[in-house]
């Protein structure tokens, strides 16, 4: 019985690494901690289809862009203003 798992990431290349190495290790990782029988676990990164609906990826948004040294009202400012844009964009296509 093989087990898959979806990892949503916006940046999928960060799950993925150099080569495939970081999505290996992780893959590792998981089949040791939680038991299961060697090759019968497989990790994908899939793209997350729209940022604006996902909340982990507002808030990793803000806060790279915090850690980036950007003001936190232009941080807050640029996000809200985004999401009016992409708001726009859906609301055009009904």
């Amino acid at each position: 019985m093989r087990t898959e798992i979806f990892i949503r990431a916006t940046r999928t290349q960060n799950v993925l690494g150099e080569k495939g190495r970081r999505i290996r290790e992780l893959t590792s990782l998981v089949q040791k901690r939680f038991r299961f029988p060697q090759d019968s676990v497989e990790l994908y990164a899939e793209k997350v289809a729209n940022r604006g609906l996902c909340a982990i990826s507002q808030t990793k948004s803000l806060r790279y862009k915090l850690f980036g040294g950007l003001a936190v009202r232009r941080c807050v400012k640029n996000r809200i203003f985004d999401e009016v844009i992409d708001l726009e964009a859906f609301v055009s296509k009904l």
